[in-house]
């Protein structure tokens, strides 16, 4: 009897474990670890850095994410579509090898005219300057990955790079590298990667060079550069307009306060997003139209259910949050925290509008709200955010609850949803953000005698279970359903 049920239960077991290993669920798996990763290493350099230091770090550390984003697109796109991979490949790695190399050289520059190697900044830019010429053979054999179908390898080599770099910054802080830690923690990180995906694909580029392929890959990768050029000011304006205003500290403070926003509204948001790319793809090609606005309105009104209530609770418990999580010298991160926390719940139609777009055939549309989004907040920053930290969080929370109602309107056009629709998706989580910064107010009185430890414990365990509780009855009555691929 046992041998006739063993293989029925590893059957069994089998088909439960596989959507668990799909490549959708280790690719949202490897972007959650790799998010909650570059929070841990902010809270590991909280406890051996202070705010001018870190500050320091983190001016250098974005024109390095800048400079190699560029490899990971453009021409990395165009090997993902390239119809004759063979004629191409070799030409595609000595273009990126260019764009590499002309990042390097931007930030090799951007460090000499800030003072060079007497400079902190300008030492810290010159430090990371490599980082874009080692990230092209990575970027390389990654597209390879991916066009071959593997993604689980592709997702996890980030994942396992991201992981090796925090170890490094662990044991070099502790070492008393101090800022040249987590410079070096990047290298480490970098290396891995390339370590590991070369040990995959086993291929090396050839001498080969055609200005045709050249060419024709160009018109795949000057759109997707405009693109990125926007999301990358979108994401590190701030760091860079403080930097060029005031100085590391005030960079210090609002990184740090953005971490802690950025980690929790992405750990909802991106999962939502993926799954929407591959269900809305789907009707896309199955011509459901209204398949595509009823999933849209769904995934905005679980991810408004998932995320306000969490931005509520950052944002009135900023100052204690960042005590315990960071150290009490980084407390100029509290304010800063509190206010980007309502631009992360203000952008959940903003950050979910391409799917809703792309799949519809509005691609030049969504171009056009992200190009007008870059502006406003580069007119936010100049006008606002050159003042100090929380003055450019408050720039970056106007200019995205701006965009936002803009980009919904948009999408609600194009879909045809009606006003009362649009506006009845935001109840769910409108109630219980509600109900969650209540419970903050109601609870202070009763916690106000205990350390600072167990006081804020006991509100982030009543607003956990309050948030459990009023999810579980919006799935029971079917005002909520988890999206579906």
């Amino acid at each position: 009897m046992t041998a006739r049920i063993a293989p029925f239960a590893a059957s069994t077991l089998t088909r439960r474990l596989t959507p668990l290993v799909s490549p959708f669920a280790v690719g949202v798996a490897a972007r959650m670890g790799g998010q909650i990763i570059a929070f841990a290493l902010v809270v590991v350099a909280s406890r051996h850095l202070g705010l001018d230091a870190f500050g320091t770090y983190a001016v250098a550390w974005a024109g390095a994410v800048i400079a190699t984003t560029f490899v990971y697109t453009g021409f990395y796109h165009a090997l993902l579509r390239a119809e004759d991979l063979e004629a191409r490949i070799d030409t595609l790695f000595w273009v990126k090898l260019a764009v590499g190399g002309a990042g390097a050289g931007i930030l090799a520059a951007a460090g000499l005219i800030v003072g060079g190697p007497g400079a902190a900044v300008g030492a810290a830019l010159l430090a990371v300057a490599p980082l874009p010429l080692l990230a092209v053979l990575t970027a390389w054999n990654e597209a390879q990955l991916w066009r071959a179908g593997r993604a689980r390898a592709a997702s996890l080599q980030v994942l396992a790079g991201e992981a090796t770099g925090l170890v490094a910054a662990v044991a070099a802080l502790d070492a008393g590298m101090g800022l040249w830690g987590l410079i070096l923690s990047r290298y480490v990180a970098s290396l891995t990667g390339l370590v590991v995906t070369t040990a995959i694909v086993r291929r090396c580029p050839r001498a080969r060079f055609a200005a045709g392929e050249a060419r024709t890959a160009s018109h795949t990768a000057w759109p997707l550069w405009g693109t990125t050029g926007i999301g990358m000011f979108s994401a590190y304006g701030a760091d860079l307009v403080l930097a060029a205003f005031l100085s590391p500290a005030a960079v210090g403070a609002y990184r740090s306060g953005a971490r802690i926003a950025v980690t929790a509204s992405d750990v909802v948001l991106q999962p939502v997003r993926m799954l929407g790319w591959s269900r809305l793809a789907r009707l896309e090609r199955e011509g459901d139209r209204d398949g595509i606005a009823r999933s849209w309105r769904g995934d905005v009104a679980l991810a408004c259910a998932m995320l306000w209530p969490a931005t509520a609770g950052l944002g009135l418990l900023a100052e204690p949050l960042v005590t315990l999580v960071f150290d009490p010298s980084w407390a100029a991160a509290a304010p800063v925290l509190a206010v980007l926390a309502l631009a992360r719940a203000l952008s959940v139609p903003m950050s979910l509008m391409e799917p809703a777009l792309m799949c519809t055939g509005r691609g030049a549309l969504q171009f056009r709200l992200r190009l007008v989004s870059g502006l406003a907040l580069l007119v936010a920053l100049l006008t606002l955010g050159r003042l100090g930290p929380v003055e450019a969080a408050w720039a970056v929370t106007l200019s995205t609850g701006a965009m936002s109602l803009v980009c919904l309107a948009a999408v609600a056009r194009v879909l045809g949803l009606s006003a009362r629709a649009v506006a009845t998706a935001f109840l769910p989580g409108a109630g219980l953000a509600a109900l969650c910064g209540g419970s903050v107010f109601a609870l202070a009185p009763l916690v106000a005698h205990l350390p600072l430890v167990p006081a804020t414990l006991a509100h982030v365990a009543l607003g956990a279970a309050l948030w459990a509780a009023g999810i579980a009855m919006l799935f029971r009555l079917k005002v909520l359903a988890l999206p579906q691929v």
